[in-house]
């Protein structure tokens, strides 16, 4: 209240997937103020189960999928950096994948770690995504 200025927001919604199994909602949002920041959330449907899926779903419960996810997170990271002087990230401040990052399976099923704006990168670098190549975590599913 009493505050005066712009503030707006504007959210968009993209279907990522609908197949007979399987179905993801995205959904992107930028709130601007004094300046912007991007986000995303991700619905996961488990079609043949008929519920709700998070990322620690996907692996079993003595998975330790966080520590796997976060070390090659991480070195993507590193090995970003190492390629392009104009990449700029933070591992230091990604202490962990939690159980409910932000996922989605692109269209060739490999899974996609997505984060927000300025949580692990200046915003510079917008939302970073980093594919997981399956051999790193496909022991660990379910």
């Amino acid at each position: 209240l009493g505050k005066e200025g712009y503030h707006g927001l504007d959210v968009t919604s993209t279907v990522v997937t609908d197949s007979d199994t399987w179905f993801t909602l995205r959904v992107d949002a930028v709130e601007t103020q004094a300046s912007g920041y991007q986000f995303s959330r991700f619905y996961h449907i488990d079609k043949a189960a008929d519920q709700v899926v998070k990322l620690k779903d996907l692996f079993r419960e003595d998975a330790e999928y966080s520590d796997v996810l976060t070390q090659e997170v991480r070195r993507q990271m590193e090995a970003r950096m190492a390629a392009d002087s104009g990449a700029s990230y933070f591992p230091e401040e990604l202490t962990e994948i939690g159980p409910e990052q932000n996922f989605y399976f692109n269209e060739s099923g490999e899974l996609v770690l997505v984060f927000d704006e300025y949580t692990i990168a200046p915003g510079s670098m917008g939302m970073p995504e980093f594919t997981i190549p399956a051999e790193v975590y496909e022991t660990l599913r379910k």
